[in-house]
């Protein structure tokens, strides 16, 4: 069964699914967590996305003894819904565990990441419209008794466009989920340079976050939570969103499950 039939038959059997979440969780209660991740894992294949899927699936992945694959999920279930009390616990347990490097972020900056794009843009748009029509009337409304209003209206709309527009930019370069990667092969480093005999600048542990500054294919020219930057290879990381639904090999859909 290719992706586009699993997508296809999920769509039309919305039971299949149900049975299949319920099949991952009773594989998880009877230990077998292999088996566990691979029926979650069919899940995200075929396009089910919630914070309790992703949040069973970074569980799994850390019983069948992947911490830093499990960290990930956890990062993406804050992302579909942030402040999950089940997830929050697990992440905080896995970081005393693995140590790893986070990046950390003030109350604005949350706030500021749980502003979806489109009404930053809309915020920013308008107040520029405002500002366009105001210097439209004042320029060709020479009659107009209120041109010292409308000149202040222009300059207070006109900064706060800016001031959006800034937002906006600063949130799409350095807090969007999709600037980040988490690290999940275990022993990774940062090196000084693309090429696996480098000096290490840093050790990643399993779990770690790292913020993307160029993508070359191979490798990866990342910064680092503590104000370092350094190589690391593609291999050992996976972005933090958007969630890869493609896969090559994966079980076929059994509707008996």
């Amino acid at each position: 069964m290719s992706v586009e039939d699993l997508r296809t038959a999920f769509r039309a059997d919305r039971e299949a699914v149900r049975r299949v979440y319920d099949a991952a969780n009773r594989a998880f209660e009877n230990k077998n967590y292999g088996e566990a991740v691979d029926l979650y894992q069919l899940l995200v294949t075929g396009e089910q996305a919630s914070d309790s899927l992703y949040l069973n699936l970074g569980t799994a992945h850390f019983r069948n003894g992947s911490p830093g694959v499990a960290a990930l999920w956890f990062r993406r279930a804050t992302h579909v819904k942030p402040g999950i009390p089940e997830v929050r616990q697990n992440f905080e347990f896995l970081r005393r565990q693995q140590g790893f490097l986070e990046f950390g972020a003030a109350e604005w900056q949350r706030f500021l990441l749980r502003l979806s794009p489109g009404l930053l843009s809309w915020a920013a748009w308008i107040p520029l419209w405002m500002t366009l029509f105001s210097l439209l009337f004042v320029i060709f409304g020479s009659r107009l008794t209120i041109k010292p209003l409308l000149i202040a209206a222009a300059f207070f709309a006109a900064t706060g466009s800016a001031a959006f527009f800034g937002l906006g930019w600063y949130r799409a370069k350095h807090l969007a989920p999709e600037n980040f990667a988490t690290v999940v092969e275990k022993g990774t480093s940062a090196l000084t340079a693309p090429a696996p005999d480098s000096d290490p600048v840093v050790s990643l542990p399993e779990g770690s976050e790292i913020r993307v500054i160029q993508d070359t294919g191979p490798w990866i020219y990342a910064s680092i939570p503590g104000d370092v930057v350094g190589w690391v290879h593609h291999s050992s990381i996976e972005r933090n969103w958007p969630i890869p639904t493609e896969r090559t090999n994966f079980m076929p859909l059994d509707t008996d499950l």
